[in-house]
């Protein structure tokens, strides 16, 4: 019983792991049984990719 402390971690990484596998399955599940709201993506990160968008249209003309 000289490795109990690698045995001890093994289950908690394996448990960690099933319950990741569950949780995502329950998230695809959950996904796929709404439909898809599409719509204009907000935020900051879309706002610079319109900034960088129109620099780009103006530079071309």
């Amino acid at each position: 019983m000289e490795n109990i402390h690698i045995i001890i971690l093994s289950s908690i990484i394996s448990v960690l792991f099933v319950v990741f596998i569950i949780a995502t399955y329950r998230e695809v599940d959950s996904m796929s049984s709404k439909p898809f709201a599409g719509g204009k993506e907000g935020g900051p990160r879309a706002e610079l990719l319109e900034l960088i968008g129109k620099l780009m249209e103006e530079k071309k003309l």
